[in-house]
Parts: structure tokens; C-alpha cells; sequence
């Protein structure tokens, strides 16, 4: 009855191995480019200068960029890196035809985890003083709403 039962258990955790070992790897999790699955944007696909695409979400007139961002030469840098990223996307991708733009991004930590480390909101008077080259891509964090920026990045 024992040898029964680790046989049967041991048939099992083979099984369970077996299905492990197929399943589909998250090696694309992060591409430079993604598109968008919902369906009035499928075909629209949007590129980051800094970086990597995550994922981006339109949802009613907002865009939600997630992108995930290496650490540049200094701490300035790689705040003024996501400003860009945003001033393209108005620029040359059409996102001015949004009323508004959520941009977070996360990175690489030290211990190896990832983490956010910037986020904002863009309005629409915001995003047309961008389209109108009154805001350029280092100013654009400064000028956002709902700013945060991870502490270690402000020293």
C-alpha cells in the first residue's frame, strides 16, 4: 500500500514536471514595441526612445504608457529620459490625440527586483503645449500632475 502510494505520487510530481517544462516562456515580456490588443486601437503600435514598451492601455480618451527604463548617466537623466519618451509619442506617434497621458515606468533595482521609479499625468493643455513645442522633453516631468519619482532618484 505505501510503495503504491509513492508510486502514484511520484507519477504525479513527473506529470506536473512534464507540464512546467512546456509551458510558454515570458522572455517577451518587454519588447521595444507592443501593440495594443483592444480593439479600436489593434493596429496601433507605439515605440519608446528610452527603454522598453511594456504594455500600453487606451481607455476612453487616456493613454497609459508602462515602459521599463535602465538607469542613465546621472539621476537628472534618467528622470529627463521618460520626458522624451512621452514627447515622441505626441510628437511622432499621434498621442495628441489623447485627452490625457498616464506615463509610469519601472527599472532594475540593485537587489535585483523591479520596481516603479517615475510616474505622471499629462492633460490636454499639456499635452498641446508639447504638440506646440512650448514644453520640450526635459521640461515635461517638471510641468506634469501627479509626479512621483522614486526618493533615491531626487539626490
Amino acid at each position: 500500500m505505501k510503495k503504491r502510494l509513492i508510486f502514484m505520487l511520484s507519477i504525479l510530481l513527473l506529470i506536473s514536471f512534464a507540464f512546467i517544462g512546456c509551458s510558454s516562456s515570458n522572455n517577451d515580456k518587454y519588447q521595444s514595441e507592443k501593440t495594443n490588443t483592444s480593439e479600436s486601437q489593434s493596429n496601433k503600435t507605439y515605440k519608446l526612445k528610452f527603454g522598453e514598451l511594456v504594455e500600453f492601455n487606451t481607455n476612453d480618451n487616456t493613454l497609459i504608457i508602462k515602459a521599463k527604463i535602465s538607469p542613465s548617466y546621472s539621476n537628472k537623466t534618467t528622470i529627463s529620459q521618460n520626458g522624451y519618451n512621452v514627447e515622441d509619442i505626441i510628437l511622432n506617434q499621434g498621442g495628441d490625440s489623447f485627452d490625457e497621458i498616464q506615463y509610469w515606468a519601472v527599472a532594475d533595482m540593485d537587489d535585483g527586483s523591479e520596481s516603479k521609479v517615475i510616474s505622471f499625468t499629462l492633460n490636454k493643455d499639456q499635452i498641446n503645449a508639447i504638440k506646440n513645442k512650448q514644453i520640450v522633453g526635459n521640461q515635461i516631468v517638471d510641468k506634469a500632475t501627479d509626479v512621483w519619482i522614486l526618493p533615491s532618484l531626487l539626490n
